[in-house]
């Protein structure tokens, strides 16, 4: 492969990796504005790249897009310094920021679930067989869900209202 290839191939990938679309037309309008356009075997070069540029599309839309969450990430910072983290305000303002954590969580898991569904719904529409689509759908993505789903409910259930609890708690020893 050349030059050509490689360049338009990195630019196909990186575009459906950022937004997911093919706009080999516009990458073709841009390569025709450069000045090597008028150089002999420019037709050729052109070739060569919206090849490269399809291919890296391919390759790159077949990455799935997921948030990733670190959930061993430092907390933010106190938000009022005034206040020590041993005063009952300073616990106060720890566990509501974990509260808004869990929130944030369960939008996140959330957003998740529904990308798998979607990817395996957009292999589907690019080809993927029918049998696949239906076991994935049916078998590893329904379990999958279900867990994802459960922890989300689990989260609201359990979690958030133990941490509310505690902050009731606090808030009973507030002056």
């Amino acid at each position: 492969m050349n030059k050509d290839y490689n360049d338009a191939y990195q630019r196909g990938k990186d575009e459906a990796e950022r937004t997911g679309e093919n706009n080999l037309a516009f990458d073709q309008a841009k390569q025709l504005l450069r000045p090597s356009s008028w150089l002999p075997g420019a037709e050729n070069r052109l070739k060569q790249a919206s090849e490269g540029y399809q291919q890296g599309f391919k390759d790159g839309i077949r990455r799935p897009k997921v948030e990733i969450i670190n959930p061993l990430a430092p907390a933010t910072t106190n938000p009022n310094p005034s206040t020590t983290m041993t005063s009952i305000s300073g616990q106060i303002s720890l566990l509501e920021n974990l509260r808004d954590f869990l929130s944030h969580l369960q939008v996140s898991l959330n957003t998740a679930a529904v990308g798998y569904q979607r990817r395996v719904d957009e292999l589907h529409a690019q080809g993927l067989f029918d049998e696949y689509h239906r076991d994935l759908s049916n078998e590893s993505l329904a379990a999958t869900l279900q867990e994802v789903n459960q922890l989300i409910a689990n989260i609201e259930a359990r979690d958030k209202p133990q941490v509310q609890e505690i902050i009731g708690h606090l808030l009973s020893y507030r002056p």
